[in-house]
């Protein structure tokens, strides 16, 4: 980002928030995403939910922002690794999805199945 280096750092940092809200806004509006530029920028700046809305578009909006922020904290790097782009997938997909359990257990009931018989 040659053209960022002669601006004073508060304007960076807008600029960088700017383009974070909009992308972020934008691509998960192409998923099928609820919230408008001004409720993205109220979820990603103060973490809260907006009410009447999905929790799921809030997830969204947090895990895209996050992985926006890795970009950013890649484009200075010399190389990027396979690690930066593992960590970059899974905090995209993390905030995407309710937390599950990692396991489960059911118990099977026969008793149907025998009492057919």
């Amino acid at each position: 980002m040659e053209f960022f280096q002669h601006l004073d750092s508060d304007i960076k940092t807008a600029l960088k928030a700017q383009l974070r809200d909009l992308w972020t806004h934008t691509s998960t509006a192409i998923e099928g995403n609820t919230l408008t530029l001004g409720e993205t920028k109220f979820v990603i700046e103060e973490g809260l939910t907006v009410a009447g809305k999905p929790l799921k578009d809030h997830h969204e909006v947090v895990g895209h922002a996050r992985a926006i922020e890795l970009i950013y904290d890649m484009v200075g790097k010399t190389e990027i690794e396979d690690t930066d782009l593992f960590e970059l997938h899974i905090t995209k997909l993390w905030n995407d999805r309710p937390k599950r359990p990692t396991t489960l257990s059911c118990t099977c009931d026969d008793r149907r199945k025998n009492a057919k018989k």
